[in-house]
Parts: C-alpha cells; structure tokens; sequence
C-alpha cells in the first residue's frame, strides 16, 4: 500500500539496521537530521497467522520515554509516525492539527484509509503516546512486539485481550447469569455490572446485547457483546468476550499479557476459564468481520436505492453504464480493504 508520507513535502529516509545493535537511522524533515536510536522494528506478519489464535490483543496503548526518538514537536511526531510505517508497509499516516488526551501534537495511522491507530507528541517529560487498535494489531506479530517495547523500556498503558466465541456456545445470556450465581465474586463481592441494549425486549434482540463487569479504574473490566450482531447480522451467533486491562499503580500491565494472551484472559475472571481448553478455529476474524459488514452494507444499499436501480435499469437498460453512472472511485470506510482483496 502506498504510504501516505509519499504526499507530503518533507522528504523521509528510510531507517537502516545496524546488525546486533541499536538502529542509528537519518531522517531529513525541513533540513534539519535528527537521529532515532531505537531497535529494528519489522512487525508486520501474514493475515494467515491470525487463524488458529485463541486469544488475541484486540488494542493496545503505550508511551515512550525521551530519548527513544529526538526532535521536537511535530518533528518528533513525523519520526514516530515513520518508525511504525517502515515496521508496518500496510500503514498510512496523516497528521492532526490539534493535540489529544493532554498531549500537544498528535496525527493517525491509518490502514486503507481507516484510523486504526494514533501517535501524539508533547507530554509531560517529553513522553511520546501511541495507540493500536484491533485492526491494527491484528497486522503485527506478538512476539516481535512485545521484544520490542521490552526494548525501548516502552510503558503500556492498556491492552484488550479477546476470544471469539463464533459458535454462540457462551452467550451473553449465560455470562450474565454467571453473574447472578456469584461466580465473578472477588473476596465475597460481585463487582460492578451494566447492560447495554435491548435486554428487556425479546424482539429487538437482534441489535445485539453487551454486558459489562468491572470497572476500568480498578484495572480490568469485561465486554461480552454479540459481535455478528453489531456488525449488522441479525441472525449471528458470534459473541466476543473481551477484557479490558488498564495501567493502576498497583497493577502495572507487562509485555507478558502480550506474549501469552490466553493466561491473562482466562485469569481475569473465573467464568472465562473454560477458553483455556478451547480447540483454537480456524476461522479468519478479520475476513469473517469484513464479510459481514460487506453483506450488510449490500442489503442497505438495496433497501435505500433497490427501488432506483430497478427504474434505471429500465430506463437505461445497460448494466455497465448503470455502473458506471453511480460508482464513486474509493474504499467505504468500514470495509476492511486488505481483507476484501486477499478473499
């Protein structure tokens, strides 16, 4: 994929690795060299390997110290920006002109057009703050992620570790009535729980359920929803289960949850553990995720326009010039690109 830096008027050097050494590289922004002194960073890896995952890391957020790429402002930025589309070929970047969550300067990465991640600049102390979204991370390698933020002694913030259960054989249903028999209790006390959609009404459960226990400022908090649902296939058995793991002072989050994903989810609380001893699918999520929303964006389409592409086709007759009259050349954002052209 073409990198978005390709447009902008500043001219980017590609880092080279210096072999059982730190990389030294020279990026040439406005005249000014600036060094990046951080190890070899490769993490893209073939969608193939994301079957036959059990456990995956579904967003993950970080900061890195001064020091780990110099330069100033949206200087360092661009440079951060770089470091992760040379590691990543499939990433964009395209700056921000406002700061975010405190910091003074931010831009995001983006993959076909579509944010799956950002990078802000300007923190307290010089920190540099980076987020991946499950989009993103399902295009980089755990092992060689987790290596690398040991590395640059990077300080992870928050990390989702989810399961796919595709078959419905743990509804949100049965989640919630673990709850009602106290099997989330922790030291005799049930932790916080809400509901989100139409639980109360059969008939409008299609639209998808969503439960939550825990709560993120004490560290951990669980998401069941119908994820098939949510993504606009009313008769989708698909239900993610997925924890939400947060930096506290007394529970700071390790590269470890990174590396061995199964151990931390099932842990978290007692009703996951019944994942460990799951046979992992060998289903694609990514690919499943972006059929679905295919078929659902079709079935919109026929239900806002059918009744117009019926009356051009007698007025015009023509398939091809039909075609020709409505398509807008462009990617909808909730398609996963990537994924259509390798199916």
């Amino acid at each position: 994929m073409k990198s978005e830096f390709s447009e902008c008027t500043n001219e980017f050097t590609p880092p080279h690795a210096i072999e059982g050494a730190e990389m030294l590289s020279r990026t040439v922004i406005r005249d000014v060299v600036v060094p990046i002194r951080v190890p070899r960073l490769k993490l893209s890896r073939q969608l193939e390997r994301r079957r036959g995952e059990t456990v995956f890391v579904d967003y993950l957020s970080f900061t890195l110290v001064e020091g780990i790429v110099e330069g100033y402002g949206d200087t360092r930025l661009r440079n951060v920006a770089q470091l992760f589309v040379d590691a990543i070929p499939e990433l964009g970047f395209s700056e921000s002109d406002r700061g975010l969550y405190g910091f003074t300067h931010s831009g995001d990465l983006t993959i076909a057009g579509e944010t799956v991640g950002k990078i802000a600049t300007g923190g307290n102390n010089g920190r540099t703050f980076v987020e991946f979204t499950g989009k993103a991370c399902a295009w980089i390698d755990r092992e060689k992620w987790a290596t690398w933020l040991d590395q640059v002694n990077a300080r992870i913030s928050r990390v989702d570790l989810a399961y796919d259960d595709y078959e419905g054989s743990h509804s949100v249903h049965w989640m919630k009535q673990q709850y009602i028999d106290g099997e989330f209790k922790n030291r005799g006390q049930n932790p916080n729980v809400s509901q989100i959609g139409p639980w109360l009404n059969r008939d409008l459960w299609e639209n998808g359920l969503t439960l939550y226990v825990g709560k993120r400022q004490n560290g951990k908090m669980l998401r069941s929803y119908e994820k098939g649902r949510q993504l606009g296939d009313s008769k989708s058995k698909w239900v993610r289960h997925e924890v939400e793991f947060r930096r506290t002072r007394e529970k700071p989050l390790t590269t470890d949850m990174i590396r061995n994903p199964v151990e931390y989810l099932t842990g978290s609380y007692t009703p996951l553990e019944w994942i460990a001893d799951v046979t992992p699918a060998r289903v694609d999520r990514v690919k499943l995720e972006t059929k679905i929303t295919f078929e659902t964006l079709v079935h919109y389409a026929r239900l806002c326009y059918g009744k117009l592409f019926h009356v051009m086709s007698q007025v015009i007759g023509d398939p091809e010039k039909i075609i020709q009259q409505l398509c807008v050349e462009g990617f909808p954002r909730r398609l996963n690109q990537s994924a259509m052209v390798a199916a």
